[in-house]
């Protein structure tokens, strides 16, 4: 006579702890192939080309050392002891070569009685309401304001923004770029290219000379290829390159990006220059990329910079002082340029 065998269930447990072990595993083979791409294309191609691009947007070594640090944390200690010591060193070194980017500590230049406080900020598209970012915009106390996504420039927007700055002269909103100074400006020129940039230039008549003020914002989409906005602010450099000018804004890339190569020569960083503090500005409250910039032609000299935190956007605010050289005796003035 044929007996039924009962069925005998398996515990969860072991399978369970099974399947854990092997997610563990592939989380940190992840996380050590993206740290390891993130480094090869630092110092390699950087984001020359499309394709790769937005790995290396996407992995500064901040990010690295989070991705070593989790990787060390989902290997067996009792199995993959090596591989987390390891995890944990490159960790550590890359968050030494976050410090050695991001950190700065300019030294002190001579002091002048006469400078030009300049501000850029990605306002957030009033992120947390429009009068949250007019009073954080009030607060930078700049004497020219560089401010990008600060709305679509419809009337109440507009009205906003000069009931908040009554004693600065306003350009107009275009694509979110607007600039606010307490000298006279004149506007010189705004453009679009190619949906990759958004961009305004304008004159500034400050006490100590004109001084060529460019606000530019290029797409986020990590995807989107820099080239095109590049050769753009590249265009922006030759027209107005022999004249004091300042290019500032939000240009969604970092300064070790590949594009910024060609600039380089004509134009400084103050950050680099003049800097003083931690650099990165996007994403609060915990910034990794320094993608809001401001850069300067030879003939402005930066003496100080620093980044500020605000309340009313998920981008920190760059703020530095200028002074503008002399220009050669008998210098015309500049005439504005045809675009």
């Amino acid at each position: 006579m044929l007996t039924k065998t009962p069925h005998v269930r398996k515990p969860l447990g072991p399978l369970l702890r099974g399947l854990l072990r092997h997610g563990r595993g592939g989380l940190a083979a992840t996380a050590t192939v993206l740290a390891i791409l993130g480094l090869i294309l630092r110092i390699t191609i950087r984001d020359q080309y499309w394709p790769v691009a937005f790995f290396f947007y996407g992995t500064p070594p901040a990010v690295q050392a989070g991705l070593w640090l989790l990787a060390a944390a989902c290997y067996d200690w009792r199995t993959r002891r090596r591989s987390v010591i390891a995890a944990i060193a490159l960790a550590g070194l890359s968050a030494v070569w976050t410090y050695r980017t991001m950190w700065y500590d300019a030294a002190p230049v001579e002091a002048r009685p006469e400078t030009i406080r300049i501000a850029t900020w990605n306002a957030g598209r009033g992120l947390l309401g429009w009068q949250a970012a007019v009073r954080d915009a009030r607060a930078l106390d700049a004497d020219i304001v560089c401010l990008t996504e600060a709305g679509l420039g419809t009337r109440p927007q507009r009205a906003l923004w000069e009931a908040a700055f009554p004693d600065y002269a306003h350009s107009r909103i275009f694509r979110g770029t607007l600039i606010l100074s307490r000298y006279p400006l004149e506007p010189l020129e705004t453009g679009w290219a190619r949906k990759d940039i958004a961009h305004q230039v304008v004159r500034v008549r400050t006490e100590q000379g004109p001084l060529v003020v460019t606000v530019v914002d290029i797409h986020s989409n990590p995807l989107r290829w820099r080239r095109g906005a590049f050769e753009r602010i590249d265009q922006i450099l030759a027209r107005y390159a022999d004249q004091p000018l300042v290019i500032a804004g939000d240009f969604n890339t970092p300064p070790e990006s590949i594009w910024f190569d060609t600039l380089r020569p004509r134009l400084r960083s103050a950050f680099e220059a003049g800097g003083s503090g931690y650099a990165a500005t996007w994403p609060q409250p915990l910034p990794i990329l320094a993608i809001d910039q401001i850069w300067l032609s030879p003939r402005v000299d930066p003496q100080t910079c620093r980044a500020r935190g605000m309340w009313a956007s998920d981008h920190r605010a760059i703020i530095t002082e200028v002074s503008l050289q002399r220009p050669p005796p008998n210098e015309p003035d500049q005439a504005a340029p045809t675009p």
